[in-house]
Formats: structure tokens, sequence, C-alpha cells
């Protein structure tokens, strides 16, 4: 699969339904994940995407009482507008990414819709040699994902707080948003 099917296919339909989880559903996600993430065993690095995925990582540092984290500059849609264009992710070295080598590590974003920024920064930290690596996320985008994937989200994203169809507009991102959207009040 070639980047620039992924980033059409990320382009999001103008009537997908757009969901606004509050702080309670977010921290339950996230409980969701630490339960997940400790099972398999308590990452030494977190790193984070900038800027929706630095969020949760500190929630997910907090709760597992990982010290180190990191944050990956990298960024695919040009504004911060409801149905935003894409660009092609690009994530650049940063001398800090050294500490993850022979170290277990988890990537946190807050939304994943067609894989291409996580697999960016995969592709990224592979080359520094982490031990482990790992993915987690709070909501997998199904519309954007199926778009561009055979394989299941899971395949390459371990740890899936909740998967859904549409946009989603976090607590942080409320501020000016103009379209209609759906409170996210359950994790059912």
């Amino acid at each position: 699969m070639d980047e620039r099917t992924l980033i059409q296919g990320d382009v999001p339909q103008r009537d997908a339904t757009i969901y606004s989880p509050s702080w309670d559903i977010l921290s339950g996600l996230i409980a969701i994940l630490v339960r997940s993430i400790q099972a398999d065993g308590v990452p030494e690095i977190i790193v984070g995407l900038q800027r929706g995925g630095l969020i949760p990582a500190v929630m997910l540092a907090h709760q597992l009482g990982t010290q180190t984290l990191l944050s990956v500059p990298i960024r695919s849609t040009v504004s911060d507008a409801v149905y935003a264009s894409k660009k092609p992710p690009l994530a650049v070295p940063q001398e800090l990414f050294q500490q993850v080598a022979d170290r277990d590590i988890l990537v946190v974003d807050d939304i994943v819709g067609s894989g291409a920024t996580i697999r960016a920064v995969l592709h990224l930290l592979r080359a520094y040699e982490p031990a482990r690596i790992r993915c987690a996320t709070c909501f997998v985008n199904r519309a954007q994902w199926k778009r561009v994937n055979d394989q299941e989200p899971a395949n390459i994203i371990g740890y899936i707080g909740k998967e859904l169809t549409g946009w989603v507009i976090f607590p942080w991102e409320k501020e000016g948003a103009t379209t209609p959207i759906v409170s996210l009040t359950s994790l059912h």
C-alpha cells in the first residue's frame, strides 16, 4: 500500500458522525488501556504523538508509573478543522529517540484513521532498535481504516480503547467547534 493511498483513505466523509467524548469517557478508555497494557508488562518509555497523542500518553504514563515520556512531532492534517485535508505524515528523527534502544516502548496517539501516521512513527522508531515496541490509541476510526487496510487495526495497534465510525473532537479541541456533534457518553 502506498503513502498516497493512505492519505486519500484518510479523507473523512462529510456526512460522518462527529463524536465528542467527555473527560470521563476518556478516563474510562485510559483505564481500559492501562489494564491491557499492564497485563503485557509496563513499558519503560512512552512515546506520545504530537499533538493529540500527548494527552493520553501523559495519562497513561501517570497510571502505569512510567517515568520516561518522549514526544514525536508529526502531523497529517493540514489544520485543526473538522474534515481537515490530509498530507503525508513525516516523522523527523530526534536525538532523544536514542533512548529507546533496547527498551520496551509504547507509542500512543489519541485516534488512528488510516494508520499512516502511526506507521510512519513505527518506521522511525524501529531504526533505533527498541527491544519491544507496542501501540495504543483511544479510538480507531473504522471507516478510515477499512478504506486502505486489509488487516484489522489490532494487528498493528495492540491496545485500542474503542472503535467507532466517524470524526472525534476531543475535550481539548472543542473550543471553536461549529459543527453539530454527538456526545459520546458510553464506552459501549
